[in-house]
């Protein structure tokens, strides 16, 4: 019914947005919720919004209208518009920014179980954001050709979501104060998929953390919570985050970038980017011990101006990441402490304690790192890699690391560094290194007619650390070691 809906928005509305918090003071809302039948569909009006921002810079927003069509008795059919214009004012009332919003559609399908929408198809055909410059003319800041968010959920017999999403944008560009271009990208595609969302529960923790976080928040005189205040709201802030990795169980990311561009005006510097690829898979986050695997790779980057020095701007980078055995019950515990840690040692010493204890963690759990399909791809020189490391309780220094890796075309790069030498110091000294580098790597067969260097390197669980099968500290002390002068006399 009408008054059930509004019931349950203004509900929501409280839970979110309690009476007396800094967040209800961020987000002014004026007026009541209004439902309305319309034949088959129930008409909704949102309070007043206006969103206050620093400064004294508020955002008024305006009413928010929607339509509600009951699909069964839980779901309902959403369809609402967003406002074609925000404008952003100081606090004298004058416009310094504009959000302007170009054809647009937003549907999707609410579920007052979960309270959230299990169903969203959002399309946006262009959006701009344009700030009072000094002249007193609106100049574009951000510029965005398209945007489509399409997501979907489904509820098993355990009540938990899953379902994925993805969001596709084109032609996103970011603007100074100048008009220069600072960054942009052709194609953006972020896909993600999530299994066992424990979204009642999640909701429920929302809500608590909400309150907890705001009462950080200073007040309208600037003040915070006392000492002791702080520590019980620390407490009882760890309390409830010690249940969060239990409200999912498997999660994937992918990232996909096309025409990635950067640049610097200040300084004329920047970078471009032809292609760049991400994924992040996680599974059994809500048991006692999961697993995670990354991919990364890039293609066609390019500095600007071009680097001054040898060829080995990484042109193409790719690689596998894979990481099992991971203590999440015990990890954790160590996150959500380092709040309360801060509070009682300081920054740095509570900082100190986390990576020890995290360490600790792995170690006991046995945690193993390994990367594979790993290659650096440059003008003159490539890599090639695969590493383990593997964290031991028994081991002295917690853990054991191998490392191989190749170096092609490094002994060309060499020979027309040695030939092209000018003796500047800075250029001695760094060319003094990257010889003795040549001379530890073992020579391998050649990689499609290109010289191979190869390095092995270990760290054991005595914290000694191999390479070539030859101690670090030796290696070392070699290179550091003064060149005895040759006596004149037997000269």
């Amino acid at each position: 019914t009408a008054v059930g809906i509004r019931q349950a928005i203004e509900r929501w509305l409280l839970d979110f947005l309690p009476p007396g918090t800094a967040g209800s003071e961020q987000v002014k809302l004026q007026g009541q919720v209004v439902v309305e039948p319309f034949g088959d569909r129930y008409a909704v009006t949102l309070p007043d919004m206006t969103i206050n921002l620093a400064g004294g810079a508020t955002i008024p927003v305006g009413t928010l209208s929607l339509s509600l069509e009951p699909l069964t008795p839980v779901t309902y059919a959403v369809v609402m518009r967003l406002p074609a214009s925000l404008s952003v004012l100081d606090a004298e009332g004058t416009e310094i920014g504009l959000f302007e919003v170009g054809r647009q559609r937003l549907r999707g399908v609410w579920d007052t179980r979960f309270q959230t929408m299990t169903g969203l198809s959002l399309s946006v055909a262009s959006l701009r954001y344009s700030a009072l410059a000094e002249n007193g003319t609106m100049q574009p800041r951000m510029l965005l050709s398209r945007a489509e968010l399409e997501s979907s959920s489904e509820a098993d017999e355990r009540f938990l979501l899953n379902g994925p999403a993805k969001l596709s944008i084109d032609e996103f560009e970011m603007r100074d104060e100048d008009g220069n271009r600072q960054t942009y990208f052709a194609n953006a595609v972020i896909e993600t998929e999530l299994r066992g969302l424990d979204m009642i529960n999640y909701n429920r923790f929302a809500r608590r953390f909400q309150g907890l976080a705001q009462a950080f928040i200073p007040n309208a005189q600037g003040d915070l919570p006392d000492r002791e205040t702080s520590d019980l709201l620390l407490k009882q802030l760890e309390r409830e985050l010690a249940d969060l990795p239990a409200f999912i169980g498997d999660a994937g990311m992918a990232i996909s970038i096309t025409g990635l561009v950067g640049n610097d005006p200040r300084n004329s510097r920047g970078y471009s980017v032809d292609k760049l690829d991400f994924t992040l898979l996680g599974r059994d986050f809500d048991n006692q011990v999961s697993r995670m695997q990354i991919t990364y790779a890039h293609r066609g980057f390019t500095l600007l101006p071009a680097f001054q020095g040898p060829g080995i701007t990484p042109g193409e980078i790719s690689f596998e990441l894979d990481i099992s055995d991971i203590p999440n019950t015990d990890l954790w515990q160590v996150i959500v402490a380092i709040p309360n840690d801060i509070s009682v040692y300081g920054f740095q010493p509570a900082l100190n304690f986390a990576v020890e204890k995290i360490y600790h963690a792995l170690a006991v759990s046995n945690t193993l790192i390994e990367l594979n399909e790993t290659f650096i791809n440059s003008e003159e020189v490539d890599v090639r890699a695969t590493a383990v490391a593997m964290f031991d309780n028994n081991a002295t220094y917690k853990g054991v690391v191998a490392v191989n890796f190749r170096l092609i075309g490094f002994d060309e790069l060499m020979a027309r560094l040695n030939a092209e030498a000018t003796g500047n110091p800075i250029e001695s000294g760094m060319l003094l290194g990257l010889q003795y580098l040549q001379r530890i790597g073992w020579t391998g067969d050649p990689i499609a007619g290109r010289s191979n260097r190869e390095f092995s390197l270990r760290v054991e669980s005595s914290g000694v650390i191999i390479i070539n099968d030859r101690v670090l500290s030796e290696l070392i002390q070699a290179f550091t070691a003064p060149v005895e002068e040759e006596n004149p006399r037997r000269r």
